[in-house]
């Protein structure tokens, strides 16, 4: 019978490629015919192995490794930003389906009072029994209208509760947007924060360097690779146990050995061309995917520049139909104009305040949208920052 432990630690040398090892074994061998056992140990082994072929993995893992937990630390803030852009959405939701709700309810007021009007003056004959009922069909759509919204509105706040962890049926007030001082961002900045922290961009760098390693490691084992290695060892064995560390003097032993392979019918040469043709097709993507992405990134940056004259245009826009309907209502008041006008007045009425909270949700959609691209905070001037291994550690 016969049982046996052992321990051993590795430790790769970055300078070199090589690596160090060190290690310890026992045995214990008892015969089923004896009674007493027998021990035998290697007390301490050192060895050294080494690529002769000059690729050194460990030099390249000193330039990926850092960069792919710095990939995986600044997807988490992406994440971050990903909240943000959610809650801001809903938040725009919420507030659409508020002003909705709110032009429902002056709609269907100002349409039963309309309707009061015109059947006075269908009694007078200064309006047909046409318009009358046209009058009393938008009363109606308004009261349809008025039910869509009030469940629209239930909708965005029961969303917007769950996604805060509210539980209580609670309503929000929402308050007028203020008005916006857009800022203008520098498109070259923007290009240089996400060459420096998006995750995506630090990823086409990790395939770049990656591409060069496979290339390099190719390149040295299209003659072979041949290693060297070198050990020491002491050991020694007793029929008692405490006495192997007393003597060790049984035996040492040094020995150095090669592993060299004679011939492999061209295996590895061919292996190296393959190698080369993949490093240049892998150049070309990776450069395609490098000039995508800055192209997506100017892109995204140039139309946020250009929110400023949309939300001018689409708060002239706002003001104007706001002013238009209430001077067309009085002329349908007073008979001047028709009910198809004024149908249209209201519709562009509604339509121009939700085109003004669409450009101003579209506005900052878009900054946050930047600041999870390039994560960096614009208006503060700085890198978004968080604390991930304070995180971890809690």
């Amino acid at each position: 019978m016969s049982n046996s432990m052992g321990l051993s630690l590795s430790q790769a040398v970055p300078l070199t490629g090589g690596s160090f090892s060190v290690g310890s074994n026992l045995s214990r061998i008892q015969r089923l015919s004896d009674t007493v056992a027998s021990y035998s140990a290697s007390l301490l082994s050192v060895g050294y192995n080494q690529s002769l072929n000059g690729y050194n993995e460990q030099k390249w893992k000193q330039k990926t490794e850092p960069l792919r937990y710095k990939i995986d630390r600044l997807k988490f803030l992406q994440k971050l930003e990903d909240i943000r852009i959610n809650a801001l959405n809903m938040f725009f939701a919420l507030s659409a389906s508020y002003e909705n709700y709110n032009n429902a309810e002056a709609n269907l007021q100002d349409a039963d009072t309309l309707l009061k009007i015109a059947s006075g003056r269908y009694k007078m004959g200064t309006v047909t029994e046409n318009e009358v009922l046209q009058m009393r069909l938008n009363l109606l759509n308004q009261e349809s209208a008025l039910e869509d919204a009030r469940l629209s509105l239930e909708d965005s706040e029961y969303n917007l509760r769950s996604f805060l962890g509210i539980t209580e049926n609670v309503s929000f007030i929402m308050l007028p947007p203020e008005k916006i001082k857009p800022i203008e961002i520098n498109e070259s900045q923007v290009l240089a924060q996400a060459k420096e922290n998006n995750p995506d961009y630090l990823s086409i760098s990790l395939n770049r360097i990656e591409n060069k390693m496979n290339l390099s490691q190719a390149r040295a084992n299209r003659y072979g690779n041949i290693e060297m290695s070198v050990a020491l060892g002491f050991d020694n064995s007793s029929s008692q146990f405490s006495q192997l560390n007393k003597y060790p003097s049984g035996s040492q032993s040094v020995s150095v050995g090669f592993t060299v392979p004679l011939i492999d019918w061209g295996k590895a040469k061919g292996q190296y061309k393959m190698a080369e043709s993949s490093h240049k097709l892998q150049t070309i993507q990776i450069n395609q995917a490098e000039q995508d992405f800055e192209k997506r990134l100017l892109n995204l940056a140039y139309q946020f520049n250009r929110h400023k004259n949309r939300l001018r245009i689409a708060a002239t826009t706002d003001t104007i139909a706001q002013r238009s309907f209430e001077i067309i209502k009085y002329r349908f008041v007073l008979g001047e104009i028709d009910v198809l006008e004024l149908n249209k007045a209201i519709l562009d009425k509604d339509n121009s305040k939700r085109g003004y909270l669409e450009a101003i949700k579209n506005y900052w959609v878009d900054y946050y949208s930047l600041r999870k691209e390039t994560l960096y905070d614009f208006e503060a001037g700085q890198p978004i920052m968080f604390d991930l291994d304070a995180l971890i550690v809690q």
